[in-house]
């Protein structure tokens, strides 16, 4: 968690704020007219502010800030922060599993019990798993087996509306006390904010919200395998899949924002959704295995077919009789709205492999196969993918067999194709959809949906090559692989642009090339190896560059353009170059005079914003110096692993690194755009420009930062690289002639650590959590801290 700001550090940033605005409005950097309306009756909130002169219209052309008001502040001194966390968060688990069987069959059962409190208040998940399988020889010829599986989670959370809003708990002012005197949940005032009384719910109350989640799951599979001769058998499969949610989340009056003072009404809600999916895969094949004089052949053909059903619904309630009790759908007085959805799709497989092994030797293999997508339009539903592998065991060459030092040596050489199906159902169609009753006199009305259709829309296709060496040396002390491969994907399925004047808002086509490039090195040694002492270190690091080959003529979503540039990797963040902070108003007038429009970069520069680089030389910064100021691919990335084992002690450890990737913090991005009221991260606080401080890494903050300096530029970009201790885990095995005593199989006690310290340069909760999707892939905005688990434990078996 972020360490916040004081009370009294929060009250000198407020006053910061006011006066570096009325500095810029009184400089004429800030027009006072602009500034009348929306800069001085925030900043009057906080700030004692006198008008100096005016237009000879009441409008005020300069001001004198005079210090703050102290009945703007409240007696409080709240660390949010530590007010939402669940401290000591608990998590138990128990395994139980029971093996049996005969010489033709055997039997086994698993139960799993888990408990976790999550990081915040009112966070918990309970799961609750069991499987059994089995598998039998029915004849010398038949065999059979099955596996069922079902499981039950139940998780309850109190929402985080404040990931993305204004109410982060680091960002809170810290000066209100979480209760008022009646032990209700204080609101923030967001007058400064919105200009008018909007009584903002505390993240303490937020996460009072009641969530609900529910979560069914099976899994059931069953085979059956029948060998017609010797070396050749017929095998059927079938598996069913199915997973049922319901979820909800009932949002009382005291946990979320009142903006009643607008006209609106402030109701409790409730959300609610369900949703059903099912999975099911039919195979058969029949598989050829032939042996002689070391020669040895494989063959196999399949066909395989998946069916995929999902259906759900979401529905939503307001005006409940209370926040606690009467809180269900038939207690609300409304339903807002309704949704339904169903769909299917399928999949139709043709498979095959060929195989062929000379003396262990030489190794070829060739795979075929096809698929068939209901995703696709007529003429584009198939696709073929046929792959090629090659081996070479040189340790058993005749060459070898006087280095003894060299146990085993794998060449491999690959090539080979397969294909994606990553969009939703039927794009290529035109589907309707009800709207709403106000378009036809009152009548329901029928309108397209938001897509547009694509009827050329196919499979996503990669072609990779791939080479790699196996290695084990030293009477298998120093054992490893190195991989290196050249992977291409042609026509990428990516949302592209849409004619807004079809009416519609989302359209799909395969319009990226893309190329990733990269290898993959594993080595391992033994560095002590005895009969009661053994330790081992392994270490492995890969790099993978990607880039965007070819956008196919197409132009990109401007609110997405930055993510997909030719000659870069997917996902990039272009912004501005920080030359410097002004330190001379000489200089700013300078760059004035010598810009085309008059202004180098806007009217309200003055001292102690940001200089950006004018890149392409023109006097002028505007969207085009923009350049590329941070991927979120890295130049390296791996781990480490220890094992150390001593008797019945085991020690080990695993370290997990990445170097290079980079990202900007969105919460510091915000900070600078000066929102009165509003706390600051510590960062910002620490290292913000004052005349005490000119060497500062970010800019002065002006209320509604009218000079720009939140956009995004290379001052906001950090470097996402870590050293992170993953995990640490200590065993002991009690002693073998014990536990026969006991008439018990095998005791261990453990304990072990996860994420216990990490090594960064990012200033965020976690390097690893940066957004999920293309677009915000160079982005975080901190929803959630990485937990620190410490766990010990018992394992036996009877």
């Amino acid at each position: 968690m972020y360490k916040p700001l004081s009370v009294d550090q929060f009250k000198e940033v407020q006053g910061r704020i006011i006066n570096n605005t009325i500095g810029a409005i009184n400089n004429g950097q800030i027009d006072p007219y602009e500034a009348y309306y929306n800069q001085i009756p925030s900043m009057e909130i906080f700030g004692n502010i006198i008008p100096l002169e005016d237009d000879g219209y009441g409008t005020p052309l300069k001001y004198q800030y005079d210090g703050l008001k102290n009945d703007a502040f409240y007696q409080g001194n709240t660390d949010w922060t530590e007010m939402i966390r669940n401290k000591n968060a608990r998590t138990s688990q128990a395994n139980v599993t029971l093996n049996g069987g005969t010489d033709n069959s055997n039997l086994a059962f698993n139960f799993n019990a888990f408990d976790q409190d999550g990081l915040y208040i009112n966070n918990n998940l309970k799961r609750y798993s069991g499987r059994l399988s089995f598998d039998s020889d029915i004849t010398e010829r038949l065999s059979t087996g099955a596996s069922l599986s079902y499981s039950y989670s139940a998780m309850k959370h109190g929402q985080q509306m404040f990931a993305e809003g204004l109410t982060k708990p680091w960002l809170v002012r810290p000066d209100i006390e979480p209760y008022d005197s009646n032990g209700k949940f204080t609101t923030i005032d967001g007058t400064s904010i919105y200009g008018a009384p909007v009584a903002l719910a505390s993240p303490l109350a937020q996460l009072n919200n009641k969530g609900n989640n529910a979560m069914h799951q099976f899994l059931g599979s069953a085979y059956a395998a029948y060998k017609v001769f010797e070396g050749f058998k017929l095998h059927g499969d079938i598996s069913v899949s199915s997973y049922n949610a319901d979820a909800s989340i009932f949002s009382p009056t005291y946990a979320v924002d009142d903006f009643s003072i607008f006209g609106s009404t402030l109701y409790a809600t409730l959300n609610a959704n369900t949703s059903k999916n099912s999975n099911t895969s039919l195979n058969f094949r029949a598989d050829y295995d032939w042996k002689k004089n070391g020669h040895q052949l494989y063959a196999m053909a399949g066909i395989g077919f998946d069916r995929y059903k999902s259906l759900g619904d979401s529905h939503s309630y307001e005006e409940f009789p209370d926040d606690e009790i009467l809180i269900d759908p038939g207690s609300a007085a409304r339903i807002n709205y309704f949704t339904y959805y169903r769909a299917d799709q399928g999949l139709n497989s043709i498979y095959s492999r060929l195989s062929y092994k000379f003396q262990d030797r030489y190794l070829a293999e060739a795979n075929f196969r096809t698929d068939e997508s209901s995703k696709f339009g007529p003429g584009n539903k198939r696709a073929y993918f046929p792959a090629l592998s090659l081996g070479w065991r040189i340790d058993k060459e005749s060459f070898m067999q006087t280095t003894d030092w060299v146990n085993d040596l794998k060449l491999r050489l690959s090539w080979g194709n397969t294909g994606s199906t990553n969009i939703s159902n039927f794009l290529y169609r035109q589907f309707f959809v009800r709207n709403s009753n106000d378009l036809w006199g009152g009548s329901p009305a029928i309108v397209l949906d938001a897509n547009l259709p694509n009827r050329d829309v196919k499979w996503e296709k990669t072609r990779e090559y791939n080479a790699g060496l196996d290695f084990s040396l030293f009477n298998n002390r120093f054992t490893g692989s190195f991989d290196v491969y050249d992977r291409y994907t042609s026509g990428a399925l990516a949302p592209a642009p849409a004619p807004l004047e079809a009416g519609t808002t989302q359209y799909y086509a395969n319009i990226i090339d893309m190329s990733n490039k990269g290898f993959e090195l594993e080595l391992a040694y033994d560095i002590l190896r005895k009969q009661d002492f053994t330790w081992n270190l392994g270490f492995n690091i890969a790099r993978n560059k990607n880039k965007i080959e070819k956008l196919n003529g197409a132009n990109i979503n401007q609110y997405q353009a930055d993510s997909y540039l030719e000659g870069y990797p997917a996902g990039t963040l272009k912004g501005y170059i920080v030359d410097k902070i002004f330190d001379s108003q000489e200089e700013i007038d300078a760059l004035n005079q010598s810009s085309p429009t008059g202004y180098y970069q806007n009217s309200a520069t003055g001292i102690g914003d940001y200089k950006y680089k004018d890149s392409n030389g023109d006097g002028v910064i505007n969207i085009n110096d923009r350049e590329v100021i941070a991927t979120a691919q890295p130049k390296y990335f791996g781990g480490i692993y220890n094992r150390i084992k001593y008797k019945n002690l085991n020690f080990s450890f695993v370290f997990q690194y990445s170097k290079g990737a980079k990202a900007i913090l969105d919460d510091f991005q915000n900070s600078l755009f000066g929102s009165m009221g509003q706390s600051l991260n510590k960062d910002i606080y620490d290292n913000m420009w004052s005349e005490n401080n000119p060497e500062a890494r970010f800019a002065k903050i002006t209320f509604y930062d009218p000079a720009g300096n939140s956009r995004s530029s290379d001052r906001l970009v950090y470097e996402t690289s870590f050293l992170r201790l993953k995990n640490v885990n200590l065993s002991y095995t009690l002693p073998k002639e014990l536990t026969d005593s006991w008439k018990i199989g095998q005791i261990t006690v453990f304990a072990s650590g996860s994420n216990l310290w990490t090594i960064t340069k990012w200033p965020g909760l976690d390097p690893e959590f940066v957004g999920t999707y293309i677009s915000t892939a160079v982005s975080s905005n901190d929803a959630y801290p990485m937990s620190k688990t410490y766990s010990f434990g018992v394992k036996a078996t009877f």
